[in-house]
């Protein structure tokens, strides 16, 4: 296969940028939750109390509504489960296209959203593999994830479009069952970390193993497509 074109320098130059930024993000993650896990939680502990205040407060800063607070607001005191570090998680509900769908009615509606960025697909006459999510180490996360997969997969085999496939999500184990595990080997045979301390993200290393799994079916759904893998990209 023919070689692509030099990169300029300015491209190096952000890809390396992208890179560090992203190791560093990374190392920041890891560190809380770290911090996190190792802390003392208990239900009547003086520190549960204070961080569970100031989530409520921060919780009323960033979301005006109050009903809209109410559904955001947990049952649970700080502690009974990892925390989310985003400052654009809460704002992002108070967007006038974002609902938070809390009714019974939920996976009905999502199944009709999916089947909704699949007609756009179709329209644009463009090809998708669709990636299921991974498992995650929390349970409520891995059957969410679980459930989710199978909206994915049962809308677009109803959708019936030869150019969107639906594709397993990387398994540790490809023959068995999926469950999840912080490390496993990579290409030969060494133990490393594949998945992020907060029990759902890939780590780089792990980055690669999913990588490696998707990339021929992603060339196999170029190919069909028509494009000319052996040529170059163009500059």
């Amino acid at each position: 296969m023919a070689r692509d074109p030099l990169r300029t320098l300015r491209e190096q130059l952000l890809i390396q940028w992208l890179s560090d930024d992203a190791r560093r993000q990374a190392k920041e993650r890891d560190a809380a939750f770290q911090a996190y896990e190792a802390a003392n939680f208990g239900a009547d502990s003086e520190m549960t109390k204070g961080l569970t205040d100031m989530a409520r407060e921060y919780l009323a800063r960033k979301v005006a509504d109050p009903e809209l607070r109410a559904k955001l607001t947990p049952s649970y005191p700080v502690g009974c489960k990892r925390p989310l570090q985003s400052r654009a998680w809460f704002p992002t509900f108070a967007r006038p296209n974002v609902t938070l769908e809390t009714s019974p009615d939920y996976p009905a509606k999502y199944r009709g959203r999916v089947t909704a960025v699949l007609k756009s697909v179709a329209a644009a006459k463009a090809s998708l593999l669709w990636v299921g999510l991974p498992a995650m180490r929390d349970a409520a996360a891995d059957r969410d994830a679980r459930e989710k997969n199978k909206y994915f997969a049962q809308a677009i085999d109803e959708f019936g479009d030869p150019h969107i496939e639906y594709v397993e999500p990387w398994k540790l184990n490809p023959s068995g069952d999926d469950k999840f595990a912080s490390f496993g080997p990579d290409k030969t045979g060494k133990m490393i970390q594949i998945r992020a301390s907060d029990g759902e993200h890939f780590t780089p290393a792990g980055d690669l193993l999913v990588a490696a799994y998707l990339l021929p079916k992603m060339t196999a759904t170029l190919a069909q497509g028509g494009a000319k893998l052996g040529e170059a990209c163009a500059s």
